[in-house]
């Protein structure tokens, strides 16, 4: 008779534990749900001591995530999305764009021209 492979057999029992859990956390909502809501389940109303809400409070809390609400800023507490510049801004940096664009073409142009300049240290004969 064939032997089943250890891992598998690991793994099979973790997916089922894992299915346990995710039901006692649906009935453990389910249970909570009623209570808080006043439903019948049965026909009787849901009674809890402190103890169960507490136990019922601790279980979700280790498996579902807390819904709290948090606040997203930049550095320092800035806003995330910074604010759009004003026109002033806005042609400041076109002008200072331009200024490092013509620097640049200055300095590609420049040796072209230095090259076709005669450089005078040797035409001359004493």
């Amino acid at each position: 008779m064939a032997q089943l492979n250890p891992d598998f057999h690991a793994e099979i029992k973790d997916r089922i534990a894992k299915a346990r859990d995710a039901i006692k956390i649906v009935e453990t909502v389910q249970k909570l749900q009623a209570f808080v809501l006043d439903e019948k389940v049965d026909g009787q109303l849901v009674c809890m001591s402190k103890e169960q809400l507490k136990a019922a409070e601790i279980l979700l809390r280790k498996s579902m995530p807390d819904l709290k609400v948090v606040e997203v800023t930049g550095a320092e507490g800035k806003d995330l999305i910074p604010e759009a510049p004003s026109e002033a801004e806005i042609g400041r940096r076109i002008a200072f764009a331009l200024a490092q664009g013509l620097k640049a073409q200055e300095k590609v142009e420049r040796p072209t021209k230095d090259a076709q300049q005669p450089t005078g240290s040797g035409a001359s004969s004493g």
